[in-house]
């Protein structure tokens, strides 16, 4: 006969094989990865019962999190979250996501400093004008057109036109 906690046990166990397979997408990580950081918010989620379903979990965010269509930020909050919570895991549990916090946070400062270099990048091949500016081009025939991009304020095109 099954009690009341052996069913919240099941439950909850089925929820994170649900879980895993909506990390598993790039339409479902971002939901999947919240709920998860919210369960794992609780000392509750590292229970012993948990333990096996909640590393299987963190294994397809430590795999995935780091694809394009996924939130290599998001992931690394998720398991900066549990590594909070790391004594509560068995040894080997503990120190598989120490190595996997380090690793998000090294593709983390990695993608950080490899977008400061292009921004950096944009900004001395650019000059700051706002949009539109016809800039007259070293060659007088042509003239260049800039693109200031709304939704991130960085050039990310310019357009060289003929006679306007």
């Amino acid at each position: 006969m099954t009690t009341a906690m052996d069913r919240h046990i099941q439950q909850t166990n089925e929820r994170l094989y649900y879980i895993k397979q909506a990390l598993s997408s790039p339409s479902g990580f971002y939901k999947a990865a919240r709920e998860l950081m919210e369960w794992c918010s609780d000392v509750r989620a590292f229970q012993t019962v948990f333990e096996e379903s909640l590393l299987n979990c963190l294994t397809v965010v430590c795999r995935n999190a780091s694809y394009q269509g996924f939130d290599l930020e998001l992931g690394y909050r998720l398991l900066a979250v549990c590594a909070a919570h790391r004594d509560k895991l068995s040894p080997k549990s503990a120190s598989l996501l120490t190595v996997w916090c380090e690793n998000l946070g090294r593709l983390l400062m990695l993608r950080h400093k490899r977008n400061q270099k292009e921004e950096t990048r944009h900004k001395l091949t650019f000059p700051d004008v706002h949009h539109p500016l016809i800039y007259s081009s070293p060659h007088p025939q042509r003239k260049m057109r800039y693109h200031l991009c709304s939704t991130c304020t960085n050039y990310l095109s310019f357009l060289a036109f003929g006679s306007f």
